[in-house]
């Protein structure tokens, strides 16, 4: 199968979202699976057994025109791209203005798929975002929404709350938890690793690894943990990533 994957990251950075999709990709090309990324062209260059990455122009290196930039670009790459290796699916992690590129799909014929992560609209909430300008981006979901075959959630929740929002059949979802390169993450000898993490072994430890972004609840555990410490005393609170 051939799969093109439209991603607006920064593959300079090694943050959560770049790892995410050069862990799909590598895992579908590890299964045989023929793997184009499309992503902004903003000067850094990388290599990924098995996939193609195809680096699309960005006129204005700045984060809102890189935004608008990228997706009108992307329109002729890939149409280019299609001429020349016509793809079985094209899959996208959710971005609002895909559809200038996947509406397409009614005129070339290919399968679209989108994963949905989390919900854009809660999180511009949370982030202080106007409320004319979060009402626009619910109205835009929801036709954009209804334009891929299938939509791919991590959670059972994510999934009936779009149902919910949008009026989404539950049929048109494929719930796929998160996960995890087990070449990389294994579980190793308790007590090995907290030696070689300088971790104390009588402590119970309560951990939290991510990007610290304000709908990830840090400041509700951080809240809760003197609730905690009075039936546990021996635990810690172990945060661990980088962001907010």
């Amino acid at each position: 199968m051939r799969i093109f994957y439209f991603a607006r990251i920064d593959i300079s950075v090694e943050d959560a979202s770049t790892r995410h999709v050069f862990e799909f990709c590598r895992q579908f090309a590890r299964l045989g699976h023929q793997v184009t990324l499309f992503v902004p062209d903003l000067g850094c260059r990388r290599t990924l057994e098995g996939v193609t990455l195809n680096y699309v122009p960005v006129l204005i290196r700045k984060s809102a025109f890189t935004f608008f930039s990228f997706y009108g670009s992307l329109f002729f790459s890939f149409l280019y791209q299609f001429a020349k290796n016509r793809p079985d699916v094209v899959y996208t992690r959710h971005q609002q203005l895909e559809w200038w590129v996947t509406w397409l799909r009614w005129a070339l014929g290919f399968v679209y798929v989108i994963e949905v992560n989390g919900l854009a609209p809660l999180e511009m909430e949370m982030k202080g975002v106007s409320n004319w300008l979060v009402r626009a981006f619910r109205c835009m979901e929801f036709l954009v929404f209804r334009m891929p075959h299938r939509i791919v959630t991590s959670s059972v929740q994510l999934r009936d709350r779009l149902c919910d929002q949008y009026g989404l059949p539950k049929e048109k979802f494929l719930v796929v938890s998160n996960a995890a390169n087990p070449e990389i993450f294994k579980p190793g000898d308790t007590d090995q690793c907290r030696r070689e993490l300088g971790l104390d072994p009588g402590k119970h430890y309560l951990i939290f690894i991510g990007s610290f972004k304000k709908w990830h609840g840090l400041d509700q555990l951080v809240l809760a943990m003197p609730g905690l410490a009075e039936k546990l005393p021996d635990i810690i609170l172990l945060v661990v990533g980088d962001g907010e």
